[in-house]
């Protein structure tokens, strides 16, 4: 421990001198390098500790509205030596002094009188510091600091590092400060440029889940008009980014709110319920996976909708009327005039009858030729298929199993299911069943066959599903307790 201590201790005075230039007093007691390096820090002359810090500071109070920087060669800056240049309210900061910058700035934390300008710097050359940001917070309600101004510098740290968790949690911090104190008219103005900064930062960073969930957070504040503004506006998101899940995320999860299923605490304004804003969604929806093969992020768009119009199925009452019925039935029938009258019934007024919708649009993009992206286009759909057969099949069981229809509705979903599984052409679905008899009773016998299946089916699913279907047997009558 002695030799590592004294090799610490050299190296400190190494670090001392090339910072200072001159010797840095020796350590008593070092514990590991994170230590040494604060300890050295902490004993670091006097007339060299606050160069830097200085100097910033008194580049933000010369320009209070700085919103954007970056990290420059020095021989990039002015050639009058210093270390920030400021121009049109854009900051460029040496790349030289960075890391004297961060320690002075952490030597400084706990100082009063240097506290702001301190964590200012250490933010400036690492964004999500959560030392720096905790320091940051107590300085907000100790309202040591200006709110606006805070405000403001965690876009400065955005501006180079979008993806800082903590920023990005000391903004809704922030944020709600503000909103506490705030007259209504500010309050919209405050939550109309977190909206935008949220877009203008997801759209920069592809992928920004903390600028998302910052935006989801705004929208639960959200007045009831302005709440169908930021619904309109996910939509032209998620038709303009196919490719972006997020986008199509913050949708479904508007949705949800405006029906007030969302789970959060904040109460729902009423746009509209689920059941009427999700069947224009999944139309949309269809519109954009038919527009752009090949794209999982709108397939997952569509099956998450799906699956918010059937969680109504799954209380008490689960029971067929005749109508879903016969809407399974045509499903899954190889008739093609029995498509042609599915599509011409009332759409959204069941999720048995939108599932038969899911059903056949999926089958449909699976066997339509796509100009690209085919493969991955018919991958996705016949996924897509099985999810809602999945459902479907499980929602079933809670139905009385000796229901004259139940096993009828199984063998054409089984059968339907292997054509999809097995990429059946469009003329396959279009054969008669003298040509292919409709499985009953043996659908546990068909899901195991070999020659139905490809090498992209996932056994987990396959074997539930299996198992799912084995219990439709007519000869059935209570659920298999070894399952």
């Amino acid at each position: 421990v002695l030799c590592k201590c004294k090799r610490l201790a050299d190296a400190g005075e190494d670090l001392g001198r090339s910072v200072w230039g001159r010797r840095a007093p020796s350590c008593m007691l070092l514990l590991d390098a994170s230590n040494a390096l604060h300890l050295l820090i902490m004993a670091a002359p006097e007339s060299a500790e606050t160069d830097l810090l200085s100097e910033l500071r008194a580049v933000f109070t010369a320009d209070p509205l700085i919103d954007e920087y970056g990290i420059l060669p020095q021989d990039a800056l002015p050639g009058d030596g210093s270390h920030f240049f400021v121009q049109e309210h854009k900051l460029a900061i040496s790349r030289a002094c960075l890391q004297t910058l961060f320690y002075q700035g952490v030597s400084k934390l706990e100082d009063p009188q240097w506290a702001d300008a301190a964590t200012r710097a250490v933010l400036l050359s690492s964004g999500d510091h959560y030392v720096a940001w905790h320091r940051r917070k107590l300085l907000v309600m100790q309202r040591a600091v200006d709110l606006e101004q805070e405000l403001r510098l965690t876009a400065v740290v955005f501006s180079l590092r979008p993806k800082a968790g903590n920023a990005w949690s000391h903004r809704r911090f922030v944020a709600a400060e503000v909103a506490a104190t705030a007259t209504p008219g500010d309050l919209s103005t405050l939550w109309r440029e977190e909206l935008q900064v949220c877009a203008v930062l997801a759209h920069r960073s592809a992928r920004n889940y903390y600028a998302w969930t910052h935006r989801l957070w705004v929208a639960r504040r959200l007045g009831e008009r302005d709440l169908a503004r930021e619904v309109a506006w996910a939509q032209r998101a998620v038709a303009a980014s196919s490719s972006d899940r997020s986008a199509s995320h913050h949708l479904e999860q508007l949705l949800l709110l405006t029906s007030g299923r969302d789970g959060s605490s904040a109460p729902a304004p009423s746009v509209s319920n689920l059941e009427v804003a999700t069947p224009a969604a999944i139309v949309e929806a269809e519109r954009l996976v038919k527009e752009n093969p090949g794209r999982e992020a709108l397939w997952q768009h569509l099956r998450s909708l799906f699956a918010a119009t059937w969680s109504t199925v799954g209380g008490a009452d689960v029971s067929l009327a005749p109508s879903d019925v016969e809407s399974l039935e045509f499903v899954v029938s190889p008739h093609p005039e029995d498509s042609q009258r599915l599509d011409n019934e009332h759409r959204g007024g069941s999720p048995w009858v939108e599932a038969a919708f899911q059903i056949r649009f999926a089958h449909r993009c699976s066997t339509t030729p796509c100009a690209w992206n085919e493969g991955e286009q018919h991958r996705f759909a016949r996924s897509h298929a099985m999810f809602v057969l999945f459902h479907v099949l499980r929602a079933l069981r809670s139905t009385n199993p000796r229901h004259a229809l139940v096993s009828v509705i199984q063998g054409r979903a089984v059968f339907l299911l292997a054509e999809l599984q097995a990429g059946s052409s469009p003329q396959s679905a279009a054969m008669s069943t003298e040509d292919h008899p409709r499985p009953t009773g043996t659908a546990g016998s068909a899901l195991s066959s070999d020659s139905h299946f490809n090498s992209g089916s996932h056994p987990v699913f396959w074997s539930a599903l299996a198992l799912d279907v084995a219990e439709f047997s007519p000869a059935t009558t209570t659920r298999n307790p070894g399952r």
